[in-house]
C-alpha cells in the first residue's frame, strides 16, 4: 500500500541528510557513491519497517527503489526510463502522464505525481546532475534541455502554462552500427554499404528529417563507421550523441555542449563559439548534433578547412527544405548574400541523407511510426546561378525505403568510392 505523501517526503529528507552526513564526514570507503546511498536509504527504511510499521522484505525493496529514483533519478517516471519499450514520456502536470512504447501504443497513466510542485521539484533535482554545465529549473529559468545519463534527450518548461510540461525523448535503438539498422529495417544492405564507403571516404553528409525521426540514431551509426585512429570533436546544444563514452570505437573523442547565461548573464558558449573552436583543435572530423542556427557558417568553414568527412542533422521534411534552412541560418548570422551562402553550402557538402517517419496502420488503426531512410542526394554544386543535385535513392512507393535510381554519381563521387573500394553500380528501378 503506497505511503502517504507526508510520510514518504519524511523519509526522503531523512534520506537526503544521511547521505550528506556521510559525505561532509569525509569518511574513506571502497564503496561507490550509488552504493554509500543505497546503503544509507537502507538504514532509513529499515528504521522506518523495524519500528511500528513492518514492511514485509517486497515491500522495503520497492520503498528504498522509490526512494532512489525520487532522491536521484526522476522520481515516478524512473520505471519508465528503466523499461526499454518505452519511446516517449509527455507529462502535462501531476494528473497527466502519456506513454508511447515502441510498438505504436499510447497510454495515459494518471496522478503519478502528488501535485505540480512535485514535478517541477523532480525535475529540478534531476537537471542539477545532468550535463556538463549547471542548470537550473525555477521560475528564473522556466525551460531546461538536458541529457540524461540514460542518452535520453528531456525538456521541461514552467511557468508559461498552466501546469508544468515535461517531454522526454528516447533513444531505443540506442548505440547501433548501420548493420543493425537494416535488421529493424530503416534501410537495405545495399545503402548500407554505399553509406559506409562515403563515411570512409570522408564525404561531408547531412542527415535531414522531422522531429523524432531518427536523425540522431542515423547520426550516431554513421559515425561508428568512422576508424578509431582519427580525432572527433562533437558540438551540441544538449549532449544526446555519446560518441566520446564509446571507448572502443572513438578514443579520441571530445564532447562539447552548449552553455547558457549564469544568473549574472554571464559565461554563455553559444554552438558557433563552440564549432569555431574546433578549428584549433586538431580535429580529423567534426559532428554537430543538430543545426539550429549561427552555427551553420562555422560548420561549412571547418568542413571545408581540412575536417573532410564532418557530418550533422538538421530538422527537414525533405531535402529541399534542408537546403533552404541551411540558407536561412547562414544569413541570419552572416552578412553575405544569397549567392554566396549557396556557393559555400554546395561546394562544402557532399551528400543530404533524408530520412522519414512513415505512418504504420493497420486495420484502419494508426500504430505509431517506423523510420526509414527515404533519399540520397547529391549536391554537385553550384552552376550557372543554380543549386544541382542529383537523387541516387529515392523512396520506394511500397515500402518507402531508399532505392537505388539510374542517376549516376559525380566523377568526383565515384572516384572517392573507389578509393575505398566500393563500386558503384547504377541500376535501373524496378518502378517507374
Amino acid at each position: 500500500m503506497p505511503l502517504p505523501h507526508e510520510v514518504f517526503v519524511q523519509l526522503r529528507d531523512r534520506c537526503s541528510q544521511l547521505v550528506a552526513d556521510e559525505v561532509a564526514g569525509g569518511a574513506q570507503t571502497s564503496e561507490s557513491q550509488d552504493e554509500m546511498r543505497t546503503r544509507c536509504i537502507r538504514r532509513v527504511v529499515g528504521d522506518y519497517s523495524s519500528s511500528e510499521h513492518a514492511l514485509s522484505p517486497e515491500e522495503e525493496h520497492a520503498l528504498g527503489t522509490e526512494l532512489f529514483a525520487a532522491l536521484y533519478g526522476l522520481g515516478p517516471l524512473q520505471p519508465f526510463l528503466d523499461d526499454q519499450n518505452v519511446e516517449n514520456i509527455d507529462v502535462v502536470g501531476a494528473a497527466k502522464t502519456f506513454i508511447r512504447f515502441g510498438d505504436g501504443r499510447k497510454l495515459l497513466y494518471e496522478d503519478l505525481f502528488p501535485n505540480d510542485d512535485e514535478v517541477v521539484r523532480v525535475i529540478g533535482t534531476a537537471v542539477a546532475s545532468h550535463g556538463l554545465t549547471e542548470r537550473r529549473f525555477d521560475r528564473a529559468h522556466p525551460i531546461v534541455k538536458v541529457r540524461l545519463r540514460d542518452g535520453s534527450r528531456m525538456c521541461a518548461v514552467q511557468g508559461v502554462s498552466p501546469h508544468p510540461s515535461v517531454s522526454i525523448r528516447r533513444h531505443r535503438l540506442g548505440d547501433m552500427p548501420l548493420g543493425d539498422l537494416v535488421l529493424h529495417g530503416m534501410l537495405d544492405a545495399d545503402l548500407a554499404e554505399f553509406l559506409v564507403a562515403c563515411v570512409q571516404a570522408k564525404k561531408n553528409i547531412v542527415v535531414a528529417g522531422p522531429m523524432n525521426g531518427g536523425k540522431t540514431t542515423l547520426l550516431r551509426a554513421l559515425c561508428a563507421e568512422i576508424p578509431p585512429a582519427e580525432r572527433i570533436i562533437t558540438v551540441e546544444q544538449t549532449l544526446e550523441l555519446g560518441l566520446d563514452a564509446q571507448e572502443a570505437r572513438h578514443p579520441d573523442c571530445v564532447a562539447m555542449e552548449a552553455r547558457e547565461a549564469n544568473a549574472e548573464g554571464q559565461g554563455e558558449m553559444t554552438m558557433a563559439e563552440l564549432v569555431k573552436s574546433t578549428l584549433h583543435m586538431n580535429a580529423d572530423r567534426v559532428i554537430v548534433g543538430e543545426v539550429l542556427g549561427s552555427e551553420v557558417v562555422p560548420m561549412l568553414k571547418a568542413m571545408s578547412q581540412g575536417r573532410s568527412g564532418s557530418m550533422c542533422t538538421i530538422h527537414a521534411e525533405n531535402s529541399e527544405v534542408a537546403f533552404q534552412r541551411l540558407t536561412m541560418y547562414a544569413l541570419e548570422d552572416q552578412q553575405l548574400p544569397v549567392e554566396a551562402v549557396e556557393r559555400l553550402i554546395c561546394s562544402t557538402i557532399h551528400l543530404v541523407v533524408q530520412i522519414d517517419a512513415v505512418p504504420i496502420i493497420e486495420g484502419g488503426e494508426h500504430l505509431g511510426m517506423r523510420r526509414v531512410v527515404s533519399s540520397i542526394r547529391e549536391v554537385e554544386g553550384y552552376i550557372d546561378g543554380r543549386r544541382m543535385t542529383s537523387e541516387l535513392w529515392r523512396p520506394d512507393p511500397e515500402s518507402f525505403r531508399a532505392v537505388q535510381t539510374s542517376v549516376p554519381p559525380t566523377k568526383d563521387l565515384r572516384t572517392s568510392l573507389e578509393r575505398v573500394g566500393y563500386e558503384f553500380i547504377a541500376t535501373e528501378p524496378a518502378w517507374t
